[in-house]
């Protein structure tokens, strides 16, 4: 299962219904490459046969994505972090990161992390003040929570950065 909010489900059933847009468009214009002619040997046609095929698998990912989804309703607190929260943590360089907390991100952003990526599994249930030990490969980090604010208040900081 894959972890989802509202927000992100919504985002990837408009990319699924642009991926089969694009897909529809280029079984289009292959064919019009090919006209009759020998489309092996032609130049566009295997472009467009190229582009078929990543789009035929990238659609296959994301509709994969979308039955295997669990969609979650995500908690009006600041106690812990969890999805929705938003979040400010400091590295022990003194480098500060301000971010929301989400389930599967379809379309990378700034201000969301993942509760898929290393930083974002860390972080899970830890209170403020908190330091979590973060492994990049080789590399430990120390990362402490700083600031938990509400997804509803989140939202509001964090899309006017």
């Amino acid at each position: 299962m894959y972890i989802f909010t509202r927000e992100g489900i919504e985002e990837l059933e408009e990319l699924i219904k642009k991926t089969k847009e694009r897909l529809r468009k280029i079984i289009q214009l292959k064919a019009e490459a090919h006209s009759g002619q020998d489309g092996w040997h032609d130049e566009g046609f295997q472009m467009f046969q190229r582009e078929e095929t990543m789009l035929n698998k990238r659609l296959s990912e994301l509709q994969n994505l979308r039955c295997n989804a669990q969609i979650i309703e995500v908690e009006e607190q600041d106690e812990v972090v969890k999805i929705g929260n938003g979040v400010v943590v400091e590295y022990e360089d003194g480098k500060i990161l301000k971010f929301i907390l989400d389930g599967h991100v379809i379309t990378p952003s700034e201000n969301r992390v993942s509760i898929y990526s290393p930083l974002g599994k860390i972080l899970q249930d830890a209170r403020k003040g908190e330091e979590r030990i973060l492994y990049v490969g080789k590399i430990k980090r120390v990362v402490k929570v700083k600031e938990i604010y509400p997804p509803s208040l989140a939202k509001t900081i964090f899309s006017k950065e």
